[in-house]
């Protein structure tokens, strides 16, 4: 069993969806993806002592840590209205309109926001969850993992 209070969530999020979702002032924020493997080793209804790292990825960006929120759960979209979805959505997931299709998953984050550049974190400076040692200097997230809270 994952300790709650020892991991934070790191999660690469394209950067125009972050500054829709901080535009438009959504709280919580639910992030798309397919890594149910990471999402079921945490509580479905959130655990806010989990810090949400975020790099902001297609930003043309080395690779820091950003953005940053607290978990606020995660969706199976298949037992959820798309409509409650939509509401929590960044505007830009929608292109021209038309409604975004639907991802395995979706991890919801509450009070996000952008970091300070004094208060970016270096991604190659976080620990793997194991403890075994940091990041690699290369690392660059895909998708969603579960790291040693920093």
């Amino acid at each position: 069993m994952v300790r709650m209070s020892d991991i934070a969530f790191l999660a690469p999020v394209p950067l125009m969806h972050l500054e829709s979702a901080a535009r438009d002032e959504l709280d919580p924020v639910a992030f798309g993806s397919e890594a149910w493997d990471v999402l079921k080793q945490l509580p479905p209804d959130g655990d806010d002592s989990i810090p949400v790292l975020i790099y902001a990825s297609l930003a043309d960006a080395i690779p820091f840590v950003t953005w940053r929120g607290e978990f606020a759960g995660w969706i199976d979209p298949a037992m959820t209205s798309l409509a409650e979805l939509a509401r929590m959505r960044p505007a830009s997931t929608r292109a021209d309109g038309n409604p975004e299709p639907l991802w395995g998953s979706y991890w919801l984050v509450r009070r996000l926001r952008q970091l300070p550049t004094a208060e970016w974190l270096a991604i190659a400076k976080l620990w793997k969850r194991d403890g075994s040692g940091r990041l690699a200097t290369s690392f660059v997230p895909e998708g969603p993992i579960l790291i040693q809270a920093p």
